[in-house]
């Protein structure tokens, strides 16, 4: 959703109705580029913060959480909120090891601005308009093989992970090439480790996808609720959604 900064509220501009941010109870806040819907709301008024910019590079993202929400000490996320963050434009541009580099960096970035009350993750990213780079889409699938192996991997939100794969593969929105061999990589260890070791992703059983067709609305639909179900029973922020 989008939120105007009045003061120290926030007003939820996205809902039916307008309503000020709660500004006790944990929220889940999105940072993120076009590869994420600008609006989504859900119930009891704790409506999912949402910050795009377009063709984001991930170092762009922290400075626009300190815009709405201040910094360190200061800031007025709430404690145990929820911030997810990523940004396929990054990963088109610089590739997966340097994406993986920013994320272990903005993750930091973000923890230091939320005063490390914030728990943080990568977000689940929606192919809105599609995807036609076989190597971004080679890209993504080896990085969600490197979030899986994280040591916290749960709170990676892996069942939604699985599920947009799993559409993807299921409703034919892909038409296949032939990589299929494993890649390997020096990666950070982890989103909280910058110390780096050697990844290999894991070798695929079909083709990897060649393009990612765009995801119509009853798509989206279903990996959305999914998410706001795993958030809700990960880090306990929702009741049921208003998708």
């Amino acid at each position: 959703m989008h939120r105007e900064q009045a003061g120290g509220n926030l007003l939820c501009t996205s809902c039916i109705e307008k309503h000020q941010l709660d500004g006790t109870a944990p929220i889940c806040i999105v940072l993120a580029d076009q590869n994420f819907p600008p609006i989504l709301p859900t119930a009891e008024g704790l409506c999912t913060v949402i910050l795009r910019i377009e063709d984001a590079i991930l170092g762009e993202l922290p400075d626009l959480l300190t815009e709405y929400f201040g910094r360190g000490r200061a800031s007025v996320i709430p404690e145990n909120s929820l911030v997810l963050f990523g940004s396929v434009a990054h990963l088109a541009q610089r590739g997966l090891s340097n994406y993986v580099k920013e994320l272990v960096r903005t993750a930091a970035s973000i923890s230091a601005i939320t005063n490390e009350r914030a728990n943080i993750s990568h977000y689940i990213y929606m192919p809105l308009g599609g995807v036609t780079d076989a190597a971004l889409v080679r890209d993504l699938l080896d990085l969600d093989a490197w979030l899986s192996t994280d040591k916290l991997q749960a709170k990676t939100l892996p069942d939604t992970r699985a599920l947009l794969w799993e559409t993807i593969v299921s409703e034919n929105l892909c038409t296949g090439n032939d990589a299929t061999g494993s890649r390997r990589y020096y990666l950070p260890e982890s989103l909280t480790n910058s110390r780096k070791c050697q990844f290999s992703s894991p070798a695929l059983s079909r083709p990897a996808p060649a393009a990612i067709a765009p995801f119509d609305s009853e798509n989206e639909h279903k990996i959305l609720t999914q998410m706001l179900a795993e958030i809700g029973t990960v880090y306990g922020i929702y009741g049921a959604s208003q998708l």
